[in-house]
């Protein structure tokens, strides 16, 4: 009589290893997984940081308040050798600039600050026995014209103070144009309109990089904007 003969060790042996064979499997595609997904998320992470539009610090908030920018002065002088010398000791601390004023002289500022920015500059100089002296220009954002005056000037002026860094050659001012032209209509009939005009203008012809060898430029260009908006 013949029969089959059923080996039960080697089925259970055979059946261990499939179940030890699928469980491995299982493990790995989960460590497999998991390392695809750190990945993924890693990448999704970096693109997102790619993505995000960084902070604009040339469009700033509009400023209804009071706002004092201040020109901080080396020295004025009726000698020009001696203004020279002024200016040339001031370039260690940033991008001194000159105003010739009929009658009064050459004045050497070493530049034009917002206030929190001038305590820190004028400090810096006091320490270092720089002759200083502080111009205030004071001005009321009582009016959109005031306003849009002091957020170009505000814009204008970090561009420049991130000029006076020795590894900065230069500053893209793509933002503070942008700026410029998206600000609303102001009336033509508002106090400083024109100066508002020539600022906008100003800033349309400047280049997109700003090198700093048009920081003196742009510095007397504020500088004048400035005494006429605080005129009295």
């Amino acid at each position: 009589m013949k029969y089959t003969r059923y080996d039960l060790k080697r089925k259970n042996s055979d059946g261990i290893m499939f179940v030890a064979v699928l469980v491995g499997i299982l493990v790995l595609a989960f460590f497999i997984g998991s390392i695809v997904s750190q990945i993924v998320y890693k990448n999704n992470k970096s693109v997102s940081k790619d993505y995000i539009a960084p902070e604009n610090k040339q469009q700033p908030a509009v400023n209804t308040g009071t706002v004092n920018f201040i020109a901080i002065q080396g020295g004025i002088y009726n000698v020009k050798e001696t203004a020279d010398a002024t200016k040339n000791t001031l370039t260690e601390y940033g991008n001194p600039f000159l105003i010739v004023e009929q009658g009064k002289g050459t004045r050497v500022l070493l530049g034009i600050f917002t206030e929190e920015e001038a305590v820190k500059k004028l400090k810096e100089l006091t320490d270092k026995n720089v002759a200083n002296y502080k111009l205030s220009f004071q001005l009321d954002g009582k009016t959109l014209c005031h306003q849009e005056i002091i957020g170009i000037v505000d814009g204008n002026l970090q561009v420049l103070s991130r000029l006076t860094d020795k590894s900065v050659k230069s500053v893209n001012i793509v933002k503070l144009k942008e700026y410029c032209t998206q600000l609303k209509e102001v009336d033509k009939n508002s106090e400083h309109y024109s100066e508002l005009s020539e600022m906008k203008n100003y800033i349309k012809g400047l280049p997109s990089d700003i090198t700093k060898e048009k920081a003196s430029e742009n510095y007397v260009f504020i500088y004048n904007i400035l005494k006429k908006v605080t005129a009295k």
